[in-house]
């Protein structure tokens, strides 16, 4: 039997793979779980017990990276340049985080979490995404996983600028052998390149060199995390294997890609918001659980008006500002012309079910697409 063939998809067509909008959905809410439960209690305290915690729910992030290394290899590999990778992730990140940022300030401001309220000058340094290198401290504590992802795009951009796209698996096997030795050079990069091996594998079969790197991967894994850790990181790492591989149908169902969808905006704007919510439930009497399910409302409310009405319109704004448009080029009489955008269409490895859609699934906590 031959195999499937390749299928031509332009460059300018996005692509949406629902089952990982839909791993991505449930990374959130891993995520939102575990801050509304264990973290808030460990903080602030519940006033009551609660049926449910998720201590386990901030490996939410890990797979929120994994998907990222997917993604992010999807994404370079169908920008005709580097230039347009960066305007991409630029308009696609920046201008949801800084209305989160603002958004963030101004509740905590008002409804103050803690006895020192942040300092303008750090707020100013949060608006670059990358506050701790410039000595500043976050606005919401989990933006610090948004310096991680810049600094993984960066490694994975130069690397693709510099004509150097085939040996990047080793440039990141590379990083992950010298974090397992104890080399610190940012751990999470074991993370990201279990999804950049998946990608390349949807276009090959598995080799030796694959395998080697996914035990680097899974080393630095055993060495950073308890048994139960890592084995929540490889069936969230399989899962995405698969989802990478063909339909799910029980995996894409609606609400689950919906959360895909606002994972991003849901990511930035859930912690200390949520927090201030559940407090403020407190102060009207109602109990543990109702304070939780309100401040998932008011999350979930939030991302969605600031997915569709600040994060979806300024993305497309800012593409048709920043990217240059194309001339067409000039027909010269008796000759054969052919397309200008010699760069596309790109050939993405067959799929069963993959389709195009209103954008790129991934992840940035929440990001990448």
């Amino acid at each position: 039997m031959t195999a499937p063939r390749p299928r031509a998809v332009n460059t300018l067509a996005p692509i949406r793979i629902r089952e990982l909008d839909a791993l991505r959905g449930i990374a959130a809410m891993m995520v939102v779980l575990y801050h509304y439960t264990t973290r808030y209690d460990a903080l602030y305290g519940h006033r009551g017990p609660l049926a449910l915690r998720f201590p386990l729910g901030h490996h939410g992030v890990d797979l929120f990276f994994i998907i990222s290394g997917f993604v992010i290899l999807m994404t370079l590999d169908r920008a005709r340049s580097t230039r347009e990778f960066v305007v991409a992730r630029f308009s696609r990140l920046f201008p949801a985080f800084w209305t989160a940022c603002g958004l963030t300030l101004l509740v905590t401001t008002l409804f103050p979490l803690d006895d020192q309220p942040l300092a303008w000058t750090d707020a100013a340094l949060n608006l670059t995404m990358i506050p701790r290198v410039l000595g500043a401290e976050y606005i919401d504590g989990v933006y610090w996983t948004l310096q991680t992802e810049l600094i993984f795009y960066a490694v994975a951009g130069l690397t693709v600028a510099i004509g150097a796209r085939k040996h990047l698996l080793l440039v990141l096997g590379a990083l992950v052998l010298l974090d397992a030795i104890g080399v610190r050079v940012g751990g999470r990069f074991r993370f990201f390149l279990i999804g950049v091996v998946f990608y390349e594998l949807m276009g090959r079969r598995l080799g030796w060199k694959d395998c080697v790197l996914l035990a680097l991967c899974l080393a630095g894994i055993i060495r950073h995390e308890a048994w139960i850790g890592v084995a929540m990181i490889t069936a969230m790492a399989a899962a995405v294997f698969a989802a990478s591989r063909r339909r799910i149908p029980l995996l894409a169902n609606p609400v689950l890609v919906y959360l895909g969808v606002v994972s991003y905006s849901l990511y930035l704007v859930h912690q200390n918001i949520g927090y201030v919510i559940i407090k403020l439930a407190y102060e009207v009497g109602l109990n543990p659980h109702a304070a939780v399910l309100a401040a998932i409302a008011v999350a979930i409310a939030l991302a969605s008006i600031l997915t569709f009405g600040v994060e979806r319109p300024a993305n497309r704004a800012l593409r048709r500002l920043l990217t240059p448009r194309r001339t067409p080029a000039p027909i010269v009489p008796g000759s054969v012309s052919l397309p200008p955008a010699t760069a596309g269409p790109v050939v993405i490895p067959h799929r069963p079910g993959l389709a195009t859609a209103a954008g790129i699934s991934g992840s940035t906590p929440g990001s990448a697409g």
